[in-house]
């Protein structure tokens, strides 16, 4: 085989490994009045990371495994503050985008995610708030 054809079949071999790793990542974007994002995909008492805020567009996490969030928020009013947290799970597609968003109507605090669909509207995904664990031990 010509070296440039091996060059060629390389160069496409490396490019075809970025392309199936890239996939294999799912983006998330929280959108909201956040104070703070937390990811991790190590179980629920597992490391979790706090995102800075410039990165919450494009959390990248793994695809096909659970993830596991704490959001919060404190919203200041000039007669209350009301605090907004919880811990919360999804399983994301490989490649797949989604939305998390949260909003506080009429003092409910609300955090939804959605599924990203190119060319359409966004889809309602099941935003799971796992049973509260002790850590303790872990």
């Amino acid at each position: 085989m010509p070296l440039f054809k091996r060059l060629l079949t390389l160069v496409s071999l490396v490019i075809a490994c970025q392309a199936t790793h890239a996939e294999q990542k799912s983006r998330i974007v929280a959108v909201g009045d956040f104070d703070s994002v937390n990811v991790g995909q190590n179980g629920y008492c597992g490391k979790r990371t706090e995102v800075p805020s410039n990165e919450w567009k494009n959390i990248l996490v793994r695809g096909d495994e659970r993830v596991w969030f704490q959001m919060k928020s404190v919203i200041h009013s000039t007669s209350f503050t009301t605090t907004c947290e919880g811990d919360y799970t999804f399983v994301p597609a490989a490649g797949k985008a989604y939305i998390i968003r949260f909003s506080l109507d009429v003092g409910v605090c609300r955090f939804e995610l959605f599924r990203v669909v190119p060319n359409a509207d966004p889809v309602r995904e099941p935003l799971t708030h796992p049973e509260p664990q002790s850590c303790l031990f872990h």
